[in-house]
């Protein structure tokens, strides 16, 4: 008899994140994108200008990262919340370099071909940020399709307290868009803890 195999089996990053969606738990820190706000060191992601013609949208991604960095900055004498908006960033980007046309998700991240100018360009943003600035460390070597996964992680464990208290089982409709969530994150955590608890290694920074 063919042994079983005990390697959990993930849903698709796809039906994690439409699941993440139907409870607004796909994205964190709203305030640091605001609406038509643009970095004072917008001119640094000009480097992009060849990349959008075929990877339409990398600029202005580039100009929206920029921002994001000076609103982390503002929070620099909040601690904890500085430090886990930093954090976020880069999780964020990932998810937003994945929603580009002609990204494919299975790529690793640092073949894409604007990666590099793009890191480059939001790296010499952050050196210009003189206090508050954030530690910026970007993953190589790694797929898109699991840096997302990453994301998805990030925000269960930064929301758990809120989802443990916002299932009440008389919201029937909000009970069961929870149960699926939670059935679909199961199964990533349960792939994550096979795959990295045997050692000291853990994929995403708390």
């Amino acid at each position: 008899m063919a042994k079983t195999s005990s390697t959990p089996v993930v849903v698709s990053t796809d039906e994690l994140e439409k699941s993440a969606l139907a409870l607004k738990l796909n994205t964190l820190y709203e305030a640091l994108f605001p609406e038509k706000e643009k970095s004072k060191f917008d001119d640094q992601c000009n480097k992009l200008d060849t990349h959008d013609k075929t990877y339409v949208g990398v600029k202005s991604l580039c100009s929206k990262f920029a921002r994001a960095l000076e609103k982390a900055a503002e929070l620099k004498d909040k601690g904890e919340e500085h430090k886990n908006s930093c954090n976020y960033l880069r999780y964020w980007l990932y998810d937003e370099i994945g929603r580009i046309k002609k990204v494919e998700r299975s790529q690793k991240i640092d073949s894409i071909p604007f990666f590099k100018d793009l890191i480059d360009a939001v790296n010499k943003v952050n050196e210009k940020i003189i206090v508050g600035k954030c530690t910026l460390k970007f993953d190589k070597n790694v797929t898109l399709d699991e840096l997302v996964k990453r994301k998805i992680s990030y925000i269960y464990f930064k929301k758990y307290n809120d989802i443990k208290g916002n299932i009440k089982p008389e919201k029937k409709d909000e009970c069961s868009k929870y149960f699926t969530y939670l059935t679909n994150f199961k199964s990533l955590y349960d792939k994550l803890k096979n795959d990295h608890c045997k050692s000291s290694f853990w994929p995403f920074s708390s």
